[in-house]
């Protein structure tokens, strides 16, 4: 979020890498990160979604592991 753009443009001009914008709501910008996101969601949080409201620190586990 907009809480961490300051230390993350620190961090991203201190390791010289370089940090491309996309436009929001315009998925043909981002293909690549738009289908992961949809393919997390198909794979992962459908079947776990009641953890969301229940658990969310074993929905957490859950997805790193």
């Amino acid at each position: 979020g907009s809480e961490f753009a300051k230390q993350f443009a620190k961090t991203v001009e201190k390791n010289g890498i370089t940090h491309y914008f996309t436009y929001q709501k315009k998925p043909q910008m981002n293909a690549n990160c738009e289908r992961f996101n949809r393919t997390l969601h198909e794979l992962f949080v459908d079947y776990h979604e009641d953890l969301l409201f229940s658990d969310i620190a074993l929905f957490h586990k859950k997805l790193d592991s």
